[in-house]
């Protein structure tokens, strides 16, 4: 498949984290000149997982993850493979995985000149 602009550089803010089964994952820190995070995650077979975000300062998250105020994302636990995309700035997310390993992907698109 082509590039449909080719040439031009990609423009879009990508990650991914795995949490093992049991654990939480680290946190992906989301730069502030990124907009509309979008996320997915994919439980492994037979687990949940959890989505997290925070929106304490990205300093704090990236030097204590612990001490940060995370939220539950809406739709709970989920075992199948599900996403959605942030409303509002957040400047963190996580997984909590349960019986199997999880990944975390987010994708979001730069600002102008970044």
């Amino acid at each position: 498949m082509a590039l449909e602009h080719p040439g031009e550089r990609d423009q879009k803010y990508t990650r991914e984290v795995t949490a093992l089964a049991g654990a939480t994952s680290a946190p992906i820190i989301i730069p502030g000149w990124v907009e509309r995070v979008s996320v997915v995650v994919v439980p492994g077979g037979g687990g949940t997982a959890l989505v997290q975000f925070t929106v304490d300062p990205e300093i704090e998250v990236d030097a204590d993850p612990g001490s940060a105020d995370w939220v539950d994302w809406d739709a709970g636990s989920v075992a199948i493979i599900s996403g959605f995309t942030a409303k509002s700035a957040i400047t963190a997310v996580r997984v909590v995985a349960t019986l199997a390993a999880a990944v975390l992907k987010i994708a979001s698109n730069r600002t102008k000149g970044r």
